[in-house]
């Protein structure tokens, strides 16, 4: 266990030291690099996809697309201070630029898999490894789906320090809103009809149909 959790921090750490950010394609690139290099002396199959830019390797045990569980992990990180960019250990605690979201639970996910493919190579697993997330993550999960692979379960360890399973999530709604006023002139504003206003008054409308977080809520 001591190694598996020396393997995880090294590779953990040699990760967070690049600084992924969406500006520097050249890191995405070599925390790509290093996953591959990883699994270099494992029974694993790599594809590449890219988007607008954004690179994404999917790493397989066996080359199907009805996979029955998928590991992903993206290795892209938002900005930050140069100094930020150096993994490194205090204590039980790994520190650094997106030690926990998620550079840390990627190297967790690679370790895994790696060990899983090399006791058992007839698995139906992979690990998917992206570039994007922090931008929409329009690209690499995209490109993936649009490929046909189609998992039956995924774990996505993204972020967070409680470290509890999340089975379902409150989603998103996109819906466009359009306001319409009154002209009047500004010294006699009450003879006409604010737009702003308006809207205002339809987000109420909006916020007091749902059942919303209560006051005992954080």
């Amino acid at each position: 266990m001591q190694k598996l959790r020396e393997e995880i921090t090294d590779l953990a750490k040699q990760l967070i030291d690049q600084p992924s950010t969406r500006e520097n394609r050249a890191a995405r690139d070599a925390c790509l690099s290093m996953l591959e290099t990883y699994f270099q002396d494992a029974p694993v199959a790599v594809k590449k996809f890219e988007t607008n830019d954004y690179p994404a390797r999917l790493f397989l045990v066996n080359d199907r697309k009805d996979l029955d569980l998928l590991l992903y992990g993206h290795v892209d990180v938002v900005d930050g201070h140069a100094e930020q960019f150096v993994g490194k250990v205090d204590g039980d605690r790994l520190l650094g630029r997106g030690a926990s979201d998620m550079k840390g639970m990627v190297a967790m996910e690679a370790v895994l898999f790696k060990q899983l493919a090399k006791k058992n190579p007839h698995l139906n697993i992979g690990f998917l490894a992206v570039t994007d997330e922090e931008w929409g993550n329009a690209g690499g999960v995209r490109s993936f789906l649009n490929e046909g692979y189609v998992p039956r379960v995924t774990l996505m360890p993204d972020g967070g320090d409680h470290f509890e399973i999340v089975l379902i999530e409150k989603g998103v709604v996109w819906f466009e809103l359009t306001a319409k006023g009154d002209w009047a002139h500004g010294s006699r504003p009450w003879l006409g009809k604010n737009a702003i206003e308006v809207m205002m008054s339809a987000l109420d409308r909006i916020k007091n149909s749902f059942d919303l977080a209560t006051a005992d809520d954080p």
